[in-house]
């Protein structure tokens, strides 16, 4: 985009393939890429990153991104609810029972 058109890239454009990368299931290539944005990576980017990684089954990578955010929006269940769903998934009942005691300890709720 730089080079051919002269248009720097925005966040959309950088959110649009972290989302593709990581549906794609290339999750080392989004979070690659997540690196070369200049600052830190938003709430959204890295959400989109953490639905990926529970749609793709990658716990190791979800649990540095739902650290992530959870440093930056403590009371957003959203992280929460993914990490749940994604230890179910895998049949983790421990880490599902944690995530819900630490989500309740937080008092962090799921807005309607």
């Amino acid at each position: 985009m730089v080079k051919d058109y002269h248009i720097e890239p925005s966040p959309q454009h950088y959110s649009s393939m972290v989302d593709m990368l990581g549906c794609a299931g290339k999750l080392e290539e989004a979070q690659e890429l997540m690196s070369q944005i200049p600052g830190q990576p938003g709430f959204s980017l890295l959400h989109s990153l953490l639905g990926a990684c529970r749609i793709h089954g990658n716990v190791e990578m979800a649990e540095r991104v739902a650290n992530t955010l959870m440093r930056l929006e403590p009371m957003e269940s959203g992280s929460f609810v993914l990490m749940s769903n994604l230890y179910a998934e895998k049949g983790d009942w421990e880490m599902v029972a944690k995530v819900g005691k630490w989500k309740r300890d937080e008092g962090v709720r799921k807005e309607l």
